[in-house]
C-alpha cells in the first residue's frame, strides 16, 4: 500500500488555496489548507507535510513565518506568488524554491514529492521551460 503524500497550503485567497488543493488532491495527495497561522502551525506538527506551500503575501502579513516552519518542520517549503520581486527572492532565500504562478505548473509540482529541488529546478532551466523564479534572477 502506498502512503498519502500530505500537503499544507496556507494563503487567504481562497481561490488559490482551492486551485491548489484541486491539484494536489487529483495527484492523490491530502490536502490541509489554512488561512490560519494557529491552525497551520497545529497541522506542521500533527500531519508532518512533505510538503508546505506558503504565499508569499500571507508571510508578508505573518513575518517570520517561514523560518517557523522550517524550526517545527523538516520538510520542503515552497513560497509562491503571482509576482515576484528581486528583493522577494533574496529576502525568502530560505525557501527550497519560489514559484510564480503554481497553478500552471501541475507537472513540476507532481516532481517535489519525488525529487530534490536541486535536480527539479536543473531540468526546468534548460532553456526551453523558465518558469521557476532561479530561471530568472533578474526579475523585477
Amino acid at each position: 500500500m502506498m502512503l498519502q503524500k500530505k500537503v499544507l497550503i496556507i494563503d487567504n485567497d481562497t481561490i488559490m488555496r482551492n486551485s491548489l488543493s484541486s491539484l494536489f488532491r487529483d495527484m492523490g495527495c491530502k490536502v490541509f489548507e489554512y488561512d490560519s497561522i494557529v491552525m497551520a502551525e497545529s497541522v506542521i506538527k500533527s500531519f508532518r507535510p512533505e510538503i508546505v506551500f506558503l504565499a508569499l503575501a500571507f508571510d508578508k502579513t505573518s513575518p517570520g513565518l517561514l523560518s517557523r516552519i522550517k524550526e517545527m518542520h523538516h520538510c520542503t517549503v515552497i513560497v509562491f506568488s503571482d509576482v515576484i520581486t528581486t528583493n522577494d527572492i533574496i529576502k525568502y532565500s530560505t525557501a527550497d524554491e519560489i514559484l510564480v504562478n503554481p497553478c500552471s505548473q501541475a507537472d513540476r509540482l507532481k516532481l517535489y514529492f519525488d525529487k530534490p529541488v536541486s535536480e527539479i529546478r536543473k531540468s526546468f532551466t534548460d532553456g526551453r521551460n523558465f518558469t521557476s523564479v532561479e530561471a530568472r534572477p533578474y526579475m523585477q
